[in-house]
């Protein structure tokens, strides 16, 4: 005989509702626990491709990764205890438990056994490496995020060994054509287009220039004869991101970077970093690049102005550019012959007084 269902009370019929609940999960994960000594082959890290990982900004490629570590976790990996991994094995444990219990430090450090120990690939063991690496007491600060910058390198690299009084008397264009002539400036060159190179791929940056040149205000200060070189970058889109300092280094040297150029924020003025890089300035001994001066630059005549107070570009060099740029031509060009007709009479002047001062110097008294 079936037994009736026993009879609830009227208070306690009236909660009963069928309530509809849509599951977390379809159904229940299959995990892939890790044994010993097993690695790659296990398709933990299948589906992982170097370019499409590298194309993910850097909070998708940490939950990719961090991921990839709490489903290895949930499937409470067994690892073999060793001396090397004792430190590990005991972390393990207690996050298999529960993963809030350990501090920021061993979360960090388990995460980098974890790609160890999987046999990670290795752009994923770098990237877990500039991510959590626990043996770093201080996260490299962010060095740079910017849409466009400008570099610029100065050292001893560009130091140019020369003959006591090899180069005196000579003209800023003369010293120019004698050290691009020179073996160890070409290699100089060579060096900086392939530092140029592999910055704007490591940053995905399409446009892109660089240039070598001669500081001769070191020339007529100290009497060396020294190199400084320029890169300039742009990126369209999202901005540039490096966290390593040493990626940006040229022959262990760090660039000087700015965001600004003649007080100008360059979110104003995108292209004044890549002209004044691709500009004829005087001294220039490399040019190179993504970009080609003026065809592919909007030039402002205010950079060429700009360039003539510090001196940097020639007279001749002015006016090509100003009539390459055709923007107020006419007027420009009236200011430009203008300074330099007065410039050279002020140094006609200058030359003729420095004259008369040591020809005065000479003068006897007349005997009596």
């Amino acid at each position: 005989m079936d037994v009736p269902s026993p009879v609830l009370p009227a208070a306690e019929m009236s909660d009963i509702r069928c309530v509809r609940r849509r599951l977390n999960v379809k159904g229940s994960p299959v995990w892939d626990p890790l044994s010993v000594g097993v690695g790659a082959q296990d398709g933990l890290w299948t589906g992982f491709e170097e370019g499409e990982f590298n194309k993910l900004d850097a909070r998708q490629q940490y939950r990719k990764v961090y991921n990839k570590f709490i489903k290895w976790l949930s499937g409470n990996p067994q690892v073999k205890n060793t001396d090397d991994f004792s430190c590990c094995r005991e972390l393990l444990q207690l996050a298999v438990q529960d993963l809030q219990v350990l501090v920021k430090k061993q979360k960090q450090r388990l995460v980098v056994f974890f790609v160890e120990h999987t046999s990670a690939p290795a752009y994923i063991k770098a990237f877990s490496y500039r991510q959590w690496d626990a043996e770093e007491e201080v996260r490299p600060k962010l060095v740079l995020q910017s849409t466009t910058v400008l570099l610029t390198y100065q050292g001893d690299w560009g130091l140019v060994a020369l003959a006591p009084g090899k180069l005196q008397g000579l003209s800023e264009d003369q010293i120019t054509k004698y050290v691009e002539e020179l073996s160890c400036v070409t290699e100089i060159c060579e060096r900086f287009q392939l530092h140029a190179i592999a910055l704007a791929n490591l940053l995905y940056v399409s446009t892109w220039a660089c240039g070598v040149e001669i500081c001769f205000r070191t020339w007529e200060k100290e009497g060396q004869l020294r190199l400084h070189g320029h890169l300039f970058l742009k990126r369209d889109g999202s901005a540039m991101r490096c966290e390593d300092q040493r990626a940006l280094s040229f022959m262990t040297v760090l660039p000087h970077m700015r965001d600004s150029l003649w007080g100008k924020k360059t979110a104003r003025s995108t292209w004044a970093g890549a002209y004044y890089t691709l500009a004829p300035k005087i001294g220039a001994i490399y040019r190179g690049g993504s970009l080609t001066r003026l065809h592919d630059i909007p030039v402002n005549p205010e950079w060429i102005f700009n360039m003539i107070e510090g001196s940097k570009i020639d007279y001749v060099s002015a006016r090509s550019e100003l009539i390459a740029c055709g923007k107020a031509c006419s007027r420009r060009l009236n200011d430009l012959g203008c300074w330099y007709r007065n410039k050279t009479e002020a140094l006609v002047s200058a030359r003729v007084e420095a004259v008369q001062t040591a020809l005065r110097s000479l003068l006897q008294p007349f005997p009596r």
